[in-house]
């Protein structure tokens, strides 16, 4: 199978496929002051949630309470109580949803209404868009939020406001932040008739069903007076720009961590936040005591990750308390006390218990005992194959046995991705360097990546050889022990990294492998991206064939970039690659 390469600066949602609610077009809009709809009756939630023009009850109004933005238990973050309407709030002759009584947070067609008098300042108007498209959902969010200060007599505070748009995971509960912003009144003086305008432009927001969108803001403090207010003006429209793909595994690569340092637990809090569905090591997964050491240095930090097993009683491994098996480490020359030493204490921790009982690595068709540790599985649309370099490096038998299992194993997996791990990297600009004796031919025999450890760094290569033409090969060894410094690159490093610790995620679903490395300083950006398409004529890898895939095609080209526009392959980009292209698009994606 064809599968094309690109690089990213930045992790995007898919467009492609199709709208996940047939009743909704790519393009249609949500906008609640063209939806506004007014209650019932007075003192009624009827119509709260308000519906869109399907009919589905899209606009939630509420009020909540709690801190401000940055705290532990900010306002938003929560599903508060529904307003009520009250057809003519405070007397103005004006419909609103409000709290049952003249001072609380009122919410007007245009408009949310937060009262800062000390007696109520703490409950706080928000709006909640109820995501109606289903799973695999992408919107985006665009228009302005302007801030006001007002009250009695035109009188307005001067108290500082936070502002929010944020994202309600349903699965997980938690609200990823879109849009957080402070703002503060232009006169540092009490007065009317000022304002702030924030412009939204939120792309690509990917959604399942139960997701939903709040816009609140909330001032950081009351006004010290009665009768002021605190108003933000909405003007924003949700659009939906179609489906994104489904059926995604998400998986935490990393190694080199196993040391209970307090970098280890910072990656393993940035790889909570992935709800990944499993944990794939590449190695040295205890510095410590290889006997006693892998409570300490793997279950007190992964151990939700770790089938527990209570085949025969109580677990001696009190830490590991997963109900499910979502971790597949590695052998390392650190989990062996030195390369090709033994891997009892790896086996007992992860595989069996003494006396025996049911095995929690899968066994497949690969060895797991105390001199070797290989095996694979497959989970979704992938395959994992988990080499024993440790031992292969020392052992000319254990080497021979593992190739023949690997390349017999590839050849016969129906697996639309083959992902292969092990700890001593084939290729590496590390201080280690790049172990030749691995240096097998992986593409050929079926893989589509390599990674490993050993170095604590992070690197893309892109390998080119007479049997790997372009093939993907990292290195993650960034897991928590300690930082390495890169020596002269080798041929075909891309990326290099070593600023601080990290871990890669890999997305994969039937269309595409997406790799993303983060670091625990700014684990909202990736370092490096890169993405393998299952069809090669997709070349920007969105899971649409269109004029832009020609477009993409034809720059790689010019550019003489081959991981995308050797389309035969060979080592050049000419006249035949867009033969093979045009035969590749033509032909469609399966």
């Amino acid at each position: 199978m064809n599968r094309i390469q690109s690089s990213i600066g930045a992790l995007a949602t898919l467009a492609c496929a199709s709208t996940a609610s047939g009743q909704y077009q790519i393009g249609f809009e949500w906008n609640r002051h063209t939806q506004w709809t007014p209650g019932v009756r007075a003192g009624s939630t009827a119509n709260n949630p308000g519906p869109d023009p399907v009919g589905v009850p899209v606009w939630r109004y509420e009020w909540v309470s709690g801190g401000p933005i940055g705290s532990a238990d900010p306002w938003y973050a929560h599903l508060g109580p529904l307003l009520v309407w009250d057809p003519d709030w405070f007397g103005i002759g004006e419909g609103a949803w409000a709290k049952a009584d003249d001072t609380n947070p009122p919410v007007f067609q245009n408009r949310l209404t937060h009262n800062i008098e000390a007696s109520s300042w703490d409950r706080v108007p928000m709006v909640r868009w109820l995501n109606p498209l289903g799973d695999c959902a992408a919107v985006d969010l665009i228009g302005t939020l302007r801030v006001a200060w007002s009250g009695q007599g035109g009188l307005g505070s001067p108290v500082d406001v936070d502002v929010i748009v944020a994202m309600a995971n349903a699965s997980n509960g938690v609200y990823e932040v879109l849009l957080a912003q402070r703002v503060t009144k232009p006169t540092p003086v009490v007065s009317a008739g000022e304002s702030v305008t924030i412009p939204v432009d939120i792309r690509d927001i990917a959604m399942d069903a139960g997701d939903s969108i709040v816009v609140s803001c909330r001032a950081i403090a009351d006004s010290g007076a009665t009768g002021r207010w605190i108003v933000l003006f909405d003007d924003l429209s949700f659009t939906n720009v179609g489906g994104r793909i489904c059926n995604e595994l998400v998986v935490a690569v990393f190694g080199d961590y196993g040391s209970g340092s307090s970098a280890e637990r910072a990656v393993a809090d940035m790889v909570s936040r992935w709800d990944p569905d499993l944990i794939v090591t590449t190695g040295d997964n205890n510095y410590g005591n290889l006997s006693t050491g892998w409570e300490r240095n793997v279950g007190a930090i992964y151990g939700q990750y770790i089938l527990a097993d209570t085949s025969a009683g109580p677990s001696r491994f009190p830490l590991q308390t997963g109900s499910t098996q979502r971790f597949f480490p590695s052998v390392g020359n650190h989990d062996t006390a030195g390369t090709g030493g033994s891997a009892a204490g790896l086996v007992d921790y992860f595989h069996t218990r003494a006396g025996g009982g049911p095995g929690r690595l899968p066994v497949g068709s690969g060895s797991i005992g105390s001199t070797g540790v290989y095996y694979d599985f497959t989970l979704g649309d992938a395959h994992f194959w988990i080499v024993d370099a440790d031992h292969a490096l020392t052992d000319p038998a254990s080497r021979a046995a593992q190739r023949i299992w690997l390349e017999q194993g590839l050849a016969s997996s129906s697996s639309r991705w083959n992902l292969v791990f092990m700890h001593h990297p084939p290729y590496s600009s590390g201080p280690h360097g790049s172990f030749p004796v691995m240096q097998w031919p992986f593409q050929e025999w079926g893989a589509d990546v390599v990674l490993a450890g050993h170095d604590h760094t992070y690197e893309r290569i892109l390998v080119n050889n007479a049997t790997n033409h372009d093939f993907p090969a990292f290195v993650t060894g960034l897991g928590g022990r300690s930082i390495y410094q890169f020596q002269s690159p080798i041929a075909g490093s891309v990326v290099r990294y070593n600023a601080d610790y990290g871990a890669m995620r890999v997305v994969i679903s039937p269309q595409r492998l997406e790799f993303a490395f983060f670091s625990i300083a700014n684990p909202a950006s990736p370092i490096d991206v890169f993405v393998l398409s299952a069809c090669y004529a997709d070349c920007d890898t969105n899971g649409v064939l269109d004029i832009f895939d020609f477009l993409c095609f034809q720059n790689s080209f010019v550019l003489g970039e081959p991981y995308a526009c050797d389309c035969d392959p060979d080592p050049a980009c000419d006249i035949f690659d867009f033969l093979c292209f045009q035969d590749a698009f033509v032909s469609g994606c399966d």
